[in-house]
């Protein structure tokens, strides 16, 4: 049989909804959200997803983060949904990640980026925000958790990167998957996390997945001011003083980057039953409602 693949608008309409699903749950249970990187450029500088990006982050505040994950699985309905915590319903691939990610286990996804032999279905990110008294000591951290990102990343997925580059992660990756070193790299990021608590007052730092080149360390207050963006024709969270934030990671935010570095993860993404649970057919079954 062919697979009939969804079109990018469907998958960033399934990743929208996801994102209306997560939105909800923070507002009625009080937890504070922001759009994360090239999401919240997105809103700012496009007021929706960036044109070629095909993903969305958010981070939060690590005790809001905690209560996140204590209290989504148990929410109304979720025993018949197919949306959930990819570290709560088992998934290869999904839940050994050292964040969380809200996944519709309906749509299966595969990209180069992704290594064969690991199953994953439409998400979003969702990052936990630790703080530091002072930037040094954010700055110190987050350049370990760079160093253990990569690590954890090259023994993982495939490098989906050309030339002698791409060859080298490929072959490094192949090799440290039979070896201690991806679990021990998962171990120190999740580490960096679970030992963290948050402040408005000190310096704020996503450890969970620390990308060398967009340093995510910025001053905590932000999350004392949040306001609704425009995304999509929606409204979500993001920081008020979103220049601060994108400055910080980007430079010159509202200047198009050059073709050649306008990276997606170029899925192909199809639907699914995913879950031998779940029957979308059945009568017994109802699908997450939105807010």
């Amino acid at each position: 049989m062919t697979t009939e693949y969804l079109s990018m608008q469907e998958v960033k309409a399934a990743e929208l909804r996801l994102l209306r699903i997560f939105d909800c749950y923070c507002r009625e249970n009080n937890l504070r959200y922001s759009m994360g990187s090239g999401t919240l450029l997105g809103a700012v500088r496009h007021k929706g997803f960036i044109p070629w990006d095909d993903d969305i982050d958010v981070v939060m505040p690590v005790e809001d983060y905690r209560k996140f994950l204590a209290g989504f699985a148990s929410r109304a309905g979720a025993e018949q949904s197919h949306v959930g915590l990819a570290s709560q319903l088992n998934l290869k691939g999904s839940a050994a990640i050292p964040f969380e990610k809200l996944v519709d286990t309906s749509i299966e996804v595969k990209s180069a980026f992704i290594a064969e032999g690991i199953r994953e279905y439409v998400w979003i990110d969702i990052f936990p925000i630790v703080f530091f008294e002072s930037e040094a000591e954010a700055s110190k951290a987050w350049d370990a958790a760079v160093r253990y990102k990569y690590l954890f990343q090259a023994s993982r997925w495939s490098s989906g990167q050309p030339g002698v580059a791409g060859c080298f992660k490929t072959v490094f990756g192949a090799f440290a998957r039979h070896t201690p070193l991806q679990q021990w790299a998962l171990g120190k990021l999740r580490t960096m996390t679970d030992n963290g608590c948050f402040s408005t007052i000190g310096t704020a730092a996503n450890l969970a997945w620390a990308v060398s080149q967009s340093l995510e360390v910025f001053p905590a207050s932000l999350f004392s001011n949040l306001v609704e963006y425009e995304f999509e024709n929606e409204r979500f969270f993001g920081f008020e003083d979103a220049d601060r934030y994108l400055s910080i990671m980007y430079g010159d935010y509202m200047s198009l980057p050059p073709a050649d570095k306008r990276i997606a993860h170029e899925l192909k993404a199809w639907r699914v039953s995913a879950s031998s649970n779940f029957d979308p057919t059945s009568s017994g079954s109802t699908d997450e409602q939105d807010c």
